[in-house]
Parts: structure tokens; sequence; C-alpha cells
């Protein structure tokens, strides 16, 4: 009987599996992760590397110099774009190596001597002649690298298909910027909660320079945090004494990083990105109520920078809890089992997650809004906490529709007692944001066969110029675009639509009878080699309908990929989009029917399908 039901279980296992035959992209949206793929995967100087001259490439990892400040470079990066670089070898260069950008203006890496080195920097990438990675011996002779990775840093939804490479970049996270000449916001006046311990945490990206001086991050009571030029952050826990002085900080203009300040007696620590960057003595916390702020001082020291998630505790974080703070960036420390700290710590979340309106509302409970004086809101930011991943309510405010982020203290709510929408493990977009898959040619289908399919959430929009929600869309707009391939639902006059756009073409399915408002619905579109397309709602097929105008149409693109918006700036989801897939080949009836079954128990209409974070930390 034991082995009856272990076969019973794997037969059963094996009929709700997705299929996978020529499956090209599956986003599951389950979780996030902090650093894109390493591009140097597999790297080999012997291939597609170039040099400086006076070089000579001995194998894969290995070359030498026979003058001084030559080397190697390969182009990995993009414009606009933040990395991680890892580095680790060894040198006989007697005054060692130098890894800089295409210009030479930036330098990544520096060492002064022979020996072994590594090093692991963030560095931003600022114009289209810095592409390049350069490595370079300072003097003559020969290095070796044995470990070199360049890595994105910005959130991904990990590509779960056999290709394994077509990740979303998420672009759902918000945020406030500050100008550096008025702009703040107003605390009013607060203290410190205790003398004896306390974290700031806040993601920032700061505008910089050599001589900016003091640029206030938050003062809050007596206690200050604020860089100093583009080198160095001061932090007092009383502004009565001195400050702890972190020197020596790589340039963090241009970059969103994750700042975390604890103090905890006397001693002071900064991390930045998980990592310890020191720790200093300085005076105890002071208590006195003081006027308190976000991005300046005392109408002075003003701060030019993009902030987001700003945390205040009244106890000390561990390299611990720093580390899954910066892992885990949509919750907060007290969701990992493993911490000691307690919601009650919270004494105040500034989440930044409104996008609209004059209020930064206080999720802590601790009821310390502030008030935005200047400040403007900036959607669609990469790398900080993703409002797609998280659950949240979107309610009308005055005259602003805001969204607000779950209350810690009751998940069901936000701090104004809106219930809000869960995620359910998906994409939970509000109008905003989107996510990006970089182009790739396995997404590129020419004038064969093809399928897409998922599971979305319909949401009834009124007709005219902003009807179309786009699900999926390969680039073009969803109208007469060139090489274009879209899907997005539509509402014309009541009736519920699916519509696919192929290279200008528009194929208009009816689901009115298949599709309830607000509800999950499953949806496959395929192609045949002939440009014959089907449409399967709910597993059953629902309409089919040729290419009349152009049969065989291309949709082979440059362009990036999107889910939830497509190539114009008006068509942007409103809802839960869940487990897109894209195939290289038709799927068949029965196929569909089997994707279809394996994900109905996640997505059954009116499912209470919850989010319990589980899979968001990838366990």
């Amino acid at each position: 009987m034991l082995g009856l039901g272990l076969n019973l279980t794997s037969i059963t296992a094996a009929l709700l599996d997705f299929v996978r035959s020529g499956l090209k992209m599956w986003l599951p949206f389950e979780r996030s992760e902090i650093l894109g793929e390493n591009l140097t995967e597999g790297y080999d100087f012997t291939s597609g590397w170039g040099n400086t001259g006076n070089v000579t490439i001995n194998d894969a990892d290995t070359f030498t110099t026979s003058v001084a400040d030559r080397g190697i470079y390969k182009s990995y990066t993009t414009i606009g774009k933040i990395y991680k670089l890892t580095v680790v070898g060894t040198t006989t260069s007697s005054t060692g190596i130098k890894i800089t950008d295409g210009s030479f203006g930036t330098m990544y890496y520096e060492n002064s001597s022979s020996g072994s080195f590594s090093d692991t920097v963030i560095f931003p990438v600022a114009s289209p002649s810095n592409t390049d990675i350069f490595i370079r011996n300072k003097s003559t002779g020969e290095t070796t690298i044995t470990t070199l990775k360049v890595e994105e840093v910005t959130q991904i939804a990990p590509d779960k298909s056999t290709n394994n490479s077509n990740n979303a970049t998420l672009y759902t996270g918000k945020a406030l910027s500050f100008d550096g000449v008025n702009d703040y916001v107003d605390l009013g006046s607060q203290s410190m909660p205790n003398t004896s311990a306390a974290t700031f945490a806040f993601w920032c990206n700061p505008t910089l320079t050599s001589s900016t001086g003091d640029r206030a991050v938050i003062r809050y009571g007596k206690s200050n945090v604020w860089f100093h030029d583009n080198n160095e952050m001061q932090i007092y826990p009383d502004i009565a004494g001195s400050p702890a002085q972190f020197t020596s900080l790589s340039d963090p203009s241009g970059k969103y990083q994750r700042f975390v300040v604890t103090i905890s007696g006397t001693t002071t620590k900064l991390y930045i990105d998980g990592t310890l960057i020191g720790s200093a003595t300085t005076p105890a916390i002071s208590t006195t109520a003081s006027a308190s702020y976000i991005g300046q001082f005392d109408t002075n020291k003003f701060l030019p920078a993009k902030l987001s998630d700003v945390q205040l505790y009244d106890v000390a974080w561990t390299q611990a809890d720093v580390t899954f703070d910066y892992d885990n960036p949509q919750h907060l420390v007290t969701d990992n089992s493993a911490s000691s700290i307690a919601l009650s710590n919270l004494k105040g979340y500034w989440h930044f997650s409104e996008g609209a309106g004059a209020i930064n509302y206080d999720s802590s409970g601790e009821d310390n809004n502030g008030t935005i004086n200047g400040a403007t809101w900036s959607l669609q930011q990469p790398a900080i906490p993703q409002l797609g991943l998280m659950d949240w309510s979107k309610p009308t405010i005055g005259s602003d529709v805001v969204t607000l982020i779950s209350d810690p203290n009751d998940p069901s709510e936000d701090i104004l007692g809106n219930d809000v929408r869960l995620r359910e493990h998906s994409l939970n977009l509000d109008g905003s944001g989107y996510a990006q898959v970089a182009d790739d040619d396995s997404l590129d289908f020419g004038t064969g066969a093809f399928s897409i399919d998922g599971w979305a959430k319909y949401t009834f929009v009124n007709s005219g110029s902003s009807t179309g929600n786009a699900i999926y869309s390969n680039g073009g707009t969803t109208t007469a675009s060139s090489n274009n391939f879209a899907i997005a639902t539509h509402t014309t006059g009541g009736n519920r639509r699916l519509r696919f756009y192929i290279n200008g073409e528009d194929l208009n399915f009816d689901i009115t009878s298949n599709v309830s408002d607000g509800a999950w619905f499953y949806f496959a579109g395929t192609r045949d080699a002939s440009g014959n397309f089907k449409l399967y709602i709910n597993d059953l097929t629902a309409e089919s309908q040729s290419q009349t105008g152009n049969s065989g149409a291309t949709v082979t693109t440059t362009n990036v990929r999107y889910i939830g918006r497509d190539g114009g700036v008006n068509r942007y989801y409103k809802n839960l989009i869940d487990d897109i897939r894209l195939y290289n080949r038709e799927l068949s009836s029965d196929e569909v029917a089997q994707n279809y079954n394996a994900g109905l128990s996640q997505h059954k209409p009116g499912s209470a399908f919850s989010d319990d974070f589980s899979s968001d930390y990838g366990l």
C-alpha cells in the first residue's frame, strides 16, 4: 500500500506540473533577489576581451603587461544602472592593479602592491562611454583573476524556466525626492525612545560632491544622521556631543543603498548594504525632545536625495538583523523568527509608499506622521522595497489617491484601517509600476509558432484612451507597432475583453461570460506555424482567429519586454499578475488544461490564498 501511495503521488504531481518543453520564460513573482545574474559568468580573457597594447593574454584568467598602466577590457554594463563588482586574484605588478570604467574616470578598485587582492564595490554607470570594465596593471607584471563578478544591483523576480536567464527587474518602488534646497518632512517635536539603544535604517540615493558639506538625512530629537561631502557619514546620538565619523565612504551618489545605524550605549556602528563599515565610541543618546525632520537639520543642511523606507527602533540591530533586512527589503526584521526584535521596538516607520499627497504616514503605530514640505514623489524606482511584492491599500485621502502598506500590528489593514489587497504571491500592481525583462534572443519567435499563458485578475475600466491594461508587451505600444506582440484586458460597452496585438493586428476576444470583475482568470494564447491564433480562458477554447492581415507576422524585436505595461505610458496594469510564461512553440489544448489545473489551487475565484511570506525568503 505504501508503494502504491507513493506511485499515485508521483503520478498526480506529474499531471499537475507545468509544461516545460520549449519554456523560455517563467515569472511566478514568488520572491525577489537583490542582485541580478552574474554578467561575467564563465569569463575567458582569450575570448571577447580587448587589450590596450603591450599585453599578453596567457589563458582564460591571466594576462601579462610589459608596459605600466596597460591591461584588458570588456563591456558588461549598461548606462544608468548600478552594479556590484567582486574581484579576487594575485598580481606581480609591484604597484598593484586598478579596475576602472571605460573613461578611466571612475576607480572601481585599486591596490598599491603586488600579491593577493580582493574587494567588493558598488558603482553606477554614468555615460555610454563608461560601459567597459578595465583591469590594468599599474606597473609591469602578471595578474591572475580567480573571481570576477559583475552583477546588477536591483530587485529582480527570478526566471524559473529552463532558460533561467530572463529575470524581471522590478519597477514598483516609490520614494520621496528632496531637492537639497528647501525640501523636508516635518515630524514635529519628538524625542528618542531611550538613552540605551536605537537603530535608524533607510534607503537613500543622494547627489553629493566633494564640497557638498553637511546634508541631513534625519534629525529625531537630539539624534542626527547626515552626510558630509560625498565620502563621509556623521552620526550624533546627542547633537551636544561628538559624532561618529565614518570616513572614506565610497561615493554614494547616484545609487540606492541601504544604510543602517545602530547605537548601543556608547558604541555607534554604520552598515551599508548589509556590510559593517565601522564602529565608533560616542556619547549616549539624548532623550531631550526637539523639532524633528527628515531631509534637513534645522532650516539648513537640506538633503539632495531620494529616500525610501525610513525606520526607527529603540533597540540596536545585530549583524544578523542587518543581513536579513538587506536580503528581504519587503519585510521588517520582525518577520524573521530568529530575530529578537519585536514590533513593540518599532517606533517610526515611514515607508514613503504613498506616491501622492502631503503626508508621510508612520506605520509603526506610534502616530508620528510627517508633513511634506516641497519634496516630490518618484515612482517606478528599482532596488528599493517593491510595492508589487507587498500587500497594500489604495484609499482616497482628501483629493489624493495614495498607496499605504499594511499595518505591521494588523497586516489585514493599513494604518488608517483600510483593508489591504493581498498580493497572493503575485505581482500586485497599482497602476504605476511594472516589471521589465531585458531583450534576449530566446524571446524572439519570428514568424513561427509561440505561446503565452498566465494568470491575472480583471479590473473593469471605462472606455476611453486608457481602457487598456497591458499584461505583457514585447516593447511596442498596443497599437500598430512593427514586430509588436502584446496582450491586454479591455472594457468596451460594459463587456470584458482580452486583446492580442500582433504586428499591428488586433485580435479581440470577448471574455464577459468567462471572467468576473476582480476575479482570477487563466489565459493562454497560442500561434501555430501558419499564423492561426487561439485563446483559452480557464482551460476552455473561447475563440480562434487567424492573423488575416499579417499572417505569419514577425514578433522579433530588440525591445525590452514588459509585464504590467506596454511600450507607451498610459496602459499600466491595475491588479494582480502571476505565472507569466512564454514558449517557442504552440501549446496543445491538453497542455493548456494541464497548466490551468496546476495553477488552479492558488488562483481560484474568490481565493483566500494569503501571503504568509514563506516563499518570499526563497524557502
